[in-house]
């Protein structure tokens, strides 16, 4: 795992091993008056996002920088590194959602076409795709993978990916036309 530490305003990085983390640990860690105002800081940058992600990206955020803090390997305090991780926690969940909310918007457009269409017509739709653009479309869709991610999983280049997922998108829309 990649870590960044703010050092003279300029980030770096060390590639370090996470080591275990006690409930004991965690608990005190969440009770800790100074990390839960980092936190809290933190977290008003996020307004956008629901209650229950902001807690999760804390949380996780948290136990992340507990887990891969080492004071002998950084030379900031877990402070600043807390700040660091949880920070990246909140950015990386928004860029989550916008990904699932691209997607889903990208599944509404095919489905404006025919507003009448079911889950088993849309698989029956799906099944009659080319078989590479069928693992595209559940790929890309149903479990949220990124190009990249599906280019690695089906022994083919990201553009690859883009290009039959473009293909399949096409294709649905004309069956679903008519």
């Amino acid at each position: 795992m990649q870590l960044f530490c703010l050092k003279r305003r300029s980030a770096w990085t060390m590639s370090m091993t996470p080591h275990n983390v006690s409930n004991e640990e965690f608990e005190v860690a969440c009770k800790n008056t100074n990390y839960i105002r980092i936190i809290e800081a933190i977290s008003k940058k996020y307004h956008s996002l629901s209650s229950d992600d902001v807690r999760e990206c804390k949380l996780v955020g948290l136990w992340q920088a507990l887990r891969y803090w080492n004071n002998h390997q950084l030379s900031c305090k877990f402070t600043t590194y807390l700040y660091t991780v949880v920070d990246r926690e909140f950015v990386s969940r928004l860029k989550l959602l916008r990904r699932h909310n691209s997607l889903l918007n990208s599944m509404d457009d095919i489905i404006v076409y025919n507003e009448s269409i079911n889950t088993i017509d849309m698989q029956e739709v799906i099944d009659s795709l080319p078989h590479r653009q069928q693992i595209v479309v559940r790929q890309r869709i149903f479990d949220g993978m990124t190009f990249d991610e599906i280019g690695s999983a089906n022994n083919y280049t990201r553009q690859a990916a883009q290009k039959n997922y473009r293909k399949a998108i096409q294709s649905l829309r004309v069956k679903l036309q008519t």
